[in-house]
């Protein structure tokens, strides 16, 4: 809960806590990473939620993730900026089944920051 009163105020999310069914999950993981490992899985889950209750499939360790999504997930290891901007541009235009102006409006961009962003990724 720290954290995602954190992340959530940095992102400027509506995020109110970890759902039951998450909790359990995060429970029977390991986390080799420690503190560490899920300080970041946590901040990855607020920046790509749709909720405002964190869900098992928010949380993007590699080990909770089914094929299909690791697949086109980045290795979570060496996540940067560019890795995380990329996948809210295609979570936000999936989201908007490719509407460009609702899409940048959610991303909190004009329509030619959006297109440049498209085009500088190849998407």
């Amino acid at each position: 809960n720290h954290f995602i009163e954190i992340y959530s105020k940095k992102y400027s999310k509506d995020i109110r806590k970890a759902g039951e069914a998450l909790i359990k999950r995060m429970q029977k993981y390991h986390w080799p990473g420690n503190i560490r490992e899920l300080q970041h899985s946590i901040e990855r889950a607020v920046i790509m939620t749709t909720h405002s209750v964190l869900q098992p499939e928010d949380l993007f360790t590699q080990k909770h993730l089914t094929p299909e999504k690791q697949e086109e997930m980045v290795s979570l290891d060496h996540l940067n900026i560019e890795d995380v901007e990329k996948i809210l541009i295609r979570k936000a235009l999936q989201k908007h089944n490719g509407h460009i102006t609702r899409a940048a409006e959610e991303l909190g961009l004009t329509r030619s920051s959006l297109y440049r962003r498209l085009e500088r990724y190849g998407l």
